[in-house]
């Protein structure tokens, strides 16, 4: 299951319905009225199909910031298991699990993030029922993510073919990035997880403050803490970059 905290709003549509309204104008304004000419029916499907293609590009900008989102909200998943931490206000991957490293590694990170887009992408897209006018094929979308040093790029490869009045064409290529140090954020959590196994279970305060992050540790119960990270220099949605995560310590047994 698939937690839908990113879920499109009324709202966001409608903004997105606006911004291809106002591209539309412009081209039409900037373009010599013909008669239904061959060339006249290409340059219409040309003109819609770069409508389409503003559509989905910002679709995949708002599902694209919704998994990075959710993946830091929850230690890298977007896809909830029963391994995660489950409390009231949320849920928690393990970096640190009773002497072991149980972070994600960085190709699972990504694939989660893909998954979040690849499921989500139709709700935003919502069958494209904007364009009633045309018939647009769909193909499968498919998602890659690459966590770079600085930023993240999702890569969306959704087939469309796109036909009008007899005329047609095809669009396939999405790409969004975020500036967001998702892969020095998952070494500064990696690292965390690792000196906690060495120093076994201790929590260096020291250590972690010789990062460039800020810090935050709440208590879940006697032996689960979850951990908060936010960068300042990673900024998504207009905000500073958190990401979660929980380290559960060996319970006492002498307590």
């Amino acid at each position: 299951m698939i937690l839908k905290k990113g879920q499109i709003t009324v709202f966001v549509i409608i903004g997105i319905i606006l911004i291809i309204s106002l591209f539309l104008i412009f081209k039409l304004q900037n373009t010599e009225t013909e008669g239904i000419t061959e060339t006249g029916v290409q340059k219409v499907i040309e003109l819609d199909a770069s409508s389409i293609n503003l559509f989905v590009q910002e679709c995949v900008n708002m599902i694209g910031a919704d998994s990075i989102d959710i993946a830091g909200k929850q230690g890298g998943y977007t896809d909830l298991n029963e391994n995660m931490l489950a409390t009231f206000y949320g849920f928690f991957g393990y970096a640190y699990d009773e002497g072991t490293n149980k972070l994600l590694s960085k190709e699972e990170m990504s694939n989660q993030i893909s998954l979040y887009v690849e499921t989500f992408l139709p709700d935003c897209i919502n069958d494209f029922s904007i364009f009633k006018s045309f018939d647009i094929l769909q193909g499968n979308v498919k998602a890659e993510t690459l966590i770079g040093a600085n930023d993240v790029s999702i890569k969306v490869n959704y087939p469309l073919k796109i036909s009008k009045l007899g005329s047609e064409t095809t669009i396939s290529d999405f790409i969004s990035k975020y500036d967001v140090r998702l892969s020095h954020i998952y070494d500064i959590v990696d690292k965390t997880a690792n000196r906690m196994i060495l120093d076994e279970g201790w929590i260096d305060v020291t250590y972690m403050s010789d990062f460039d992050i800020q810090y935050e540790i709440y208590p879940h119960n006697e032996t689960i803490l979850i951990f908060s990270i936010t960068d300042d220099k990673s900024i998504l949605n207009n905000k500073p970059y958190q990401f979660l995560f929980a380290n559960r310590l060996i319970e006492d047994e002498n307590e």
